[in-house]
């Protein structure tokens, strides 16, 4: 979070934005580093939940179900490195970050519920 914060400060010197924008937009920035980060401990509770229930499954009941929640915690931290290596540059480029950021972690977020669907039955 200190990294994003310190961008933040940097975005209020560099952008070229008017003064008032300056003062509101790393507020929302902020908000949003906060939802994201409580959405991503969310998945990574989810995902430890498996599997920690996974340790006393049969072989191939691990097999079959622990590649994809490997890949589903890799994209998971991966998103997360996202979210904090992120540099603001300007309102039109955090826009922009936020939609595909926002696209991923809904698809992250689907596959998911998919995942817990298929391992309820």
């Amino acid at each position: 979070m200190e990294v994003a914060q310190n961008n933040f400060k940097d975005f209020a010197r560099d952008s070229d934005s008017d003064a008032s924008l300056n003062k509101e937009y790393p507020e929302d920035i902020q908000k949003y580093i906060k939802e994201r980060e409580d959405q991503i401990a969310y998945v990574e509770q989810i995902i430890g939940g498996y599997k920690w229930e996974m340790q006393n499954q049969r072989k191939e009941i691990i097999d079959k179900y622990l590649p994809k929640l490997t890949e589903l915690d890799q994209r998971n931290n991966a998103l997360k490195e996202r979210l904090y290596d992120y540099k603001v540059k300007g309102e039109k480029e955090w826009k922009l970050f936020i939609n595909v950021f926002n696209t991923d972690m809904d698809n992250l977020s689907a596959e998911l519920d998919t995942y817990s669907k298929l391992n309820t039955k």
